[in-house]
């Protein structure tokens, strides 16, 4: 997993509410954001 944060690949995603998954690091918002982005995490999503 790690190879692909190094490799500077980034997707934006909006995930159904009921998706499980870990937060592996959160980042702050700046301050002049979008107020329609609630969160800047990089996730690790878990299998069922």
């Amino acid at each position: 997993m790690l190879n692909g944060i190094k490799s500077n690949n980034a997707f934006l995603t909006r995930i159904k509410l009921n998706t499980s998954y870990q937060t592996i690091k959160e980042s702050e918002l700046p301050e002049h954001k979008d107020g329609r982005i609630l969160k800047d995490e990089i996730i690790q999503l878990n299998s069922k």
